[in-house]
């Protein structure tokens, strides 16, 4: 058997200048709720 998934890891930099949002949009991403369709749309496994 053949493992095919894959792991995405997200972070911000200390250095970024978009802290904010930055962190935003990674809240977003980790949100069950919004981000399911959005990771449907791009062939990706929901957020479990």
């Amino acid at each position: 058997m053949i493992n095919l998934s894959t792991s995405t890891t997200l972070a911000v930099s200390k250095k970024s200048k978009n802290k904010e949002v930055a962190l935003d949009l990674l809240n977003y991403f980790y949100d069950e709720k919004d981000s399911s369709a959005l990771f449907q749309e791009l062939k990706f496994n929901p957020v479990s």
